[in-house]
């Protein structure tokens, strides 16, 4: 019996050493995974953090070049420096960090894409007109909601009070694109579409710089893919503009860029967006009107 029960002891002594050695081998695996999941996150944090910095950099150094360069080639009226207005992207450089050589030929940079828009290429929310009809219905709005669309924005901000909606104040007139939102019939609109094709600022309308989505209702379709075939070239410029639309700058219209740009700025799944004025010669060159900033 004796010999039995020993047997007995040893053996419940090592299943509990067997069984101790699980339980601190599990706890080992647990801790190493939290420790590597730990890492995973505070790398993602520092990742995202080094391209939040990246696009501060890029919005900083473009801003600075867009003071002191010229905008437009000498000649030819192309933009300078593959810049364009017209939001299709283009690679600006920046330094991958500042440590290092201070040869900037040397130091290792990274390429952050860039769009740039000049605001007066965007539709005007303070003076409707077919223009705005046609660009809803782009945006797959029904004709006959386009147009019911166009007259409540053009009625809310008429300074007739007879005219008016009930709800618009005297002297009502949309301070920010995205409150168009608010007005009867706008709801299908989201506010990236606003934020993107329409303004309350600015001056005459720059077909020039027009984006493609409102380029495509103004012009004939034909038209419209050669234009656009020459922005994905690289070769529009306002020589080029005219000779095939037709269409010259006048007192209602310009084909040079304003000083109110949007700009955007895209790193990985970061992103910076500005809404600025570009003037060298203001007590404030770079005024920044707007901004966001956050993953894509």
């Amino acid at each position: 019996m004796s010999m039995a029960s020993a047997s007995v002891q040893r053996g419940i002594a090592l299943f509990q050493v067997l069984l101790m050695t699980a339980i601190f081998s599990m706890l080992l695996l647990l801790m190493v995974a939290s420790v590597q999941q730990h890492q995973r996150q505070v790398q993602q944090l520092l990742d995202a953090s080094t391209q939040q910095l990246a696009l501060y950099s890029a919005a900083n150094t473009l801003s600075f070049a867009l003071l002191t360069e010229e905008w437009q080639g000498p000649d030819s009226g192309e933009q300078a420096y593959g810049w364009n207005f017209y939001s299709y992207p283009f690679d600006w450089f920046v330094p991958a960090s500042s440590e290092g050589s201070q040869d900037n030929h040397s130091q290792a940079v990274v390429a952050i894409e860039a769009r740039l828009q000049d605001l007066n290429g965007l539709l005007d929310l303070r003076f409707p007109s077919p223009l705005h009809q046609q660009w809803l219905q782009q945006q797959g709005i029904d004709s006959l909601s386009a147009s019911q669309m166009v007259n409540t924005l053009r009625d809310a901000q008429r300074s007739e009070p007879a005219a008016r909606l009930p709800f618009a104040a005297p002297g009502f007139h949309l301070q920010h694109a995205s409150e168009a939102i608010a007005l009867p019939g706008w709801q299908p609109m989201a506010d990236s579409q606003l934020w993107q094709y329409t303004r309350v600022l600015g001056d005459e309308f720059n077909y020039l710089t027009a984006p493609d989505p409102i380029l495509a209702a103004l012009l004939p379709p034909a038209q419209f893919d050669i234009l656009r075939q020459w922005r994905q070239q690289g070769r529009v410029d306002r020589f080029r503009f005219s000779e095939l639309t037709g269409i010259e700058p006048d007192e209602g219209a310009t084909f040079f860029a304003s000083r109110e740009l949007i700009m955007v700025l895209r790193l990985g799944q970061q992103q910076r967006q500005l809404q600025l004025r570009i003037d060298a010669g203001a007590d404030i060159p770079v005024l920044i009107r707007q901004q966001h900033r956050g993953a894509r």
